[in-house]
């Protein structure tokens, strides 16, 4: 469950960078 959190703040980094 740790790698599905941290991908989803991978995620949104991704997002606000855009």
């Amino acid at each position: 469950l740790e790698e599905m959190q941290r991908r989803a703040d991978q995620l949104a980094d991704e997002s606000l960078e855009s």
